[in-house]
């Protein structure tokens, strides 16, 4: 409280409260939801794309093919409709989302990188004294293509922490948490664009930093653990 004005690092919204309080609450937040979409849709995708590449036939099939109608289904439109005519909660709708990314271009790269290490030599060692399939998935392949699944799982992160901003233009958000996606839709809804931008800026620019980081993090990783894979 400065002379009766109530100031903010970070001004303040139509109500004059400080905006710097619910943008550090945004960060944990949209770390949790990144990351848990990223983890929960790189495991589902993993498993897909170890049974598509090990088991070939009608299986790799199904997955392939899902995998490529799924790429070109407007996931983002298709969840803001269920909202509309279901009215089901912010979490559902993502977790809706984030089960449609599994068949995603994530389960592409992984299948081809367990497809290239089936052929190696050791797997027909491994078949040859009897280990099962799911043995040589586990302890053999897996740990292979870790350098190509952890990059992808950092890459996705940013991805979901814009997709909760986007619901919450669409009004698609939980009134209980102070998220960036709610700032930005309380900021478009209450003028902020005619003579008050920071507070739509602030929040975009905090994603598109965190969506910075992980992106260089991510081609970081690919650098140090896959180096192979680097052109010249």
């Amino acid at each position: 409280m400065v002379f009766g004005k109530v100031e903010g690092w970070a001004g303040t919204d139509y109500l004059r409260r400080d905006l710097l309080i619910p943008l550090l609450w945004g960060l944990p937040l949209a770390l949790f939801i990144g990351v848990f979409g990223a983890l929960f849709t790189s495991l589902i995708s993993l498993i897909l794309a170890a049974a598509s590449a090990w088991l070939g036939g009608w299986v790799d099939f199904v997955v392939q093919h899902a995998t490529e109608a799924n790429l070109i289904l407007p996931v983002l439109a298709v969840g803001v409709l269920l909202y509309s005519y279901y009215n089901l909660s912010l979490w559902l709708i993502i977790g809706i989302i984030i089960l449609a990314n599994v068949l995603g271009s994530s389960t592409k790269v992984m299948r081809a990188a367990f497809l290239q290490e089936k052929q190696a030599g050791y797997v027909e060692a491994a078949k040859s004294y009897g280990a099962s399939d799911w043995r040589i998935i586990r302890h053999y392949l897996v740990p292979r293509i870790m350098p190509v699944i952890i990059p992808q799982i950092v890459m996705l992160i940013p991805g979901f922490i814009f997709l909760e901003a986007t619901l919450a233009i669409f009004t698609i958000y939980d009134t209980r948490y102070p998220t960036w996606g709610r700032i930005i839709y309380s900021a478009l809804h209450n003028g902020a664009l005619y003579g008050s931008q920071f507070w739509v800026l602030e929040p975009i620019t905090l994603m598109l930093l965190t969506g910075l980081a992980f992106v260089l993090i991510s081609f970081g990783l690919n650098h140090v653990l896959a180096p192979h894979l680097q052109s010249d």
